[in-house]
């Protein structure tokens, strides 16, 4: 078909979904043109579009008994699609947007009873919503957003109602305004925290400090699991500290449950993060197993799933893994990920994980082989399969193979311009270095290279990215 838009919007349509599009279709109540609903029923039989069709053989089997006109065709075309739009907002299963929804509706719930002055109703109306709110099981900073239409509300109607009284509500308001914009804040700072970190982001994170002040001064305002378990992540990435990692390891565990998954998720991603930057900057390889373990929790919750993973992840949670000792598990990981993988990347992904598994067994040859055969573009992923190259020439003695290989590493930093300073300075200092400890190696051990020694040792990278500073401290030490 000529209409991309619409085929490619159904083709994501499960069978249980295209039947009730149909069926969405067919109520007057959205759609009052028949000539729709048949279109649309044609289309759930061609479903879910594995043989190309063309404009004239769908319109032929919609509509057999009228002559074929292009642009009256693709009227009907773009009404569907349109349909199929509105179809979304009220089929789409995203936490957040089934969160926000449900406040539109109970909001305007509340603002039609008030409105048409049915005070008994709205009264009834705002108990029943209250209590729903102080029962759920999940608060998040929607619950909070709902708490405070629904005091809105409560003040218009009371300013109708009983002029001149129970002006606290007021205060209500504004601190339910404030805790639902806490939650928003502090979601974004720690984002933002992480980032500047990271990838050296020269963020300015306006009131971030008062908001936090605030929220430590007035307890009841941070009362919420929520807003308690950010204030942790915000401590976390402000003092990087292992206490407050262990702080909001515990507060996690603690309120996972009545987190949203998405506030539960990004909780997950700092304290994992926490692990990352321990590993890369500090070098403290504990944090491979605390890193593993977070994964491995990450995966049993569900935060990781098939339809939502990124191949750096997965070479994430396999070096994780593979520094673990883990390498049973991660072929279990292997096994269930794999197909998930993107098409254009999944064999160079393998190849990678088979080597980076085989290179943590003291498999060096095997890992050669893999990495030889994975030529991912991506640069991140491209660096880690020369670095480590690298070490695996020079522990199998191949040294001549390893100093053409950080020659060629060398050149390759030099050109690309994508990676961040964070990451080429280290790797280029790893590419200087290897070629002076293979030379200390390969020579007679006399005074002077005793001295070489001496000064190779006191030598560092400025971080540890990929584990190679501490590869390096091994190799100088044996």
């Amino acid at each position: 078909m000529r209409d991309p838009k619409l085929i490619q919007l159904l083709k994501t349509f499960t069978a249980k979904e295209m039947a009730r599009f149909v069926d969405f279709v067919a109520s007057p109540f959205f759609n009052k043109n028949p000539t729709l609903v048949v279109l649309c029923e044609e289309l759930r039989n061609l479903h879910p579009f594995t043989a190309p069709t063309t404009d004239e053989e769908l319109h032929k089997m919609a509509f057999p008994a009228e002559v074929y006109a292009y642009h009256v065709f693709r009227h009907k075309l773009s009404d569907l699609y349109a349909l199929g739009m509105v179809f979304l907002t009220h089929a789409h299963n995203d936490n957040e947007i089934a969160a926000n929804s449900q406040v539109s509706t109970v909001w305007a719930q509340a603002s039609g009873l008030r409105s048409r002055r049915l005070h008994a109703q709205f009264s009834k109306f705002l108990a029943k919503a209250r209590k729903g709110l102080d029962e759920a099981k999940v608060i998040d900073d929607y619950t909070f957003e709902l708490r405070w239409r629904l005091s809105e509300e409560d003040s218009l109607f009371e300013t109708l109602v009983r002029p001149n009284s129970n002006r606290l509500i007021l205060q209500d308001q504004l601190e339910e305004l404030l805790q639902m914009t806490s939650i928003r804040l502090l979601r974004l700072y720690t984002i933002m925290q992480h980032e500047m970190l990271s990838n050296d982001v020269a963020f300015r994170p306006y009131l971030a400090e008062d908001i936090v002040r605030l929220l430590r001064a007035e307890e009841h305002l941070a009362s919420a699991p929520v807003i308690q378990t950010y204030l942790a992540v915000y401590e976390l990435e402000n003092h990087r500290t292992d206490a407050a990692f262990q702080k909001l390891a515990a507060l996690f565990h603690e309120h996972r449950e009545r987190l949203d998954y998405m506030d539960a998720y990004m909780t997950h991603l700092h304290l994992t993060g926490y692990c990352s930057s321990q590993i890369n900057v500090e070098g403290n390889e504990e944090y491979f197993r605390e890193g593993w373990l977070l994964m491995r929790e990450n995966i049993e919750l569900g935060y990781m799933k098939e339809n939502n993973l990124l191949f750096p992840d997965y070479i994430y949670v396999v070096r994780l893994a593979g520094m673990s000792g883990e390498e049973a598990w991660a072929r279990d990981y292997m096994k269930r990920f794999t197909p998930s993988l993107q098409d254009d990347v999944r064999d160079d992904v393998v190849e990678f994980s088979e080597g980076f598994l085989a290179m943590c067994a003291g498999r060096y040859s095997d890992a050669l082989r893999h990495f030889s055969q994975c030529s991912i573009a991506a640069p991140i992923c491209n660096v880690q399969v020369r670095a480590y190259t690298i070490s695996c020439l020079y522990k199998t003695e191949m040294y001549e193979q390893a100093l053409a290989a950080c020659d060629a590493f060398r050149h390759y930093l030099q050109k690309e311009k994508s990676l961040t300073e964070y990451y080429t300075n280290a790797l280029k200092e790893f590419t200087k270095l290897v070629p002076r400890l293979i030379t200390i190696k390969t020579k007679p051990f006399d005074k002077q290279t005793a001295g070489r020694l001496k000064e190779l040792e006191v030598s560092a990278m400025p971080t540890n990215v990929f584990n190679l500073r501490n590869w390096l401290s091994r190799a100088v030490a044996d």
